[in-house]
């Protein structure tokens, strides 16, 4: 009786839709500069500007 006084209800289920998402994907520039990276194709800094812009 007392949470009903207070306005309290008890849920199940949340009022709203969610959906989990363990991640984003990532641009197709940041995988490229990434594999140029490995290659050494291209230095540390590069690939920073390049995610930077992403």
């Amino acid at each position: 009786m007392a949470n009903e006084k207070a306005g309290i209800t008890n849920r199940e289920k949340a009022p709203f839709r969610y959906d989990i998402v363990g991640s984003f994907l990532r641009p197709a520039s940041i995988k490229v500069a990434r594999s140029a990276r490995a290659e050494g194709r291209i230095d540390d800094a590069e690939l920073k500007g390049v995610e930077n812009e992403a």
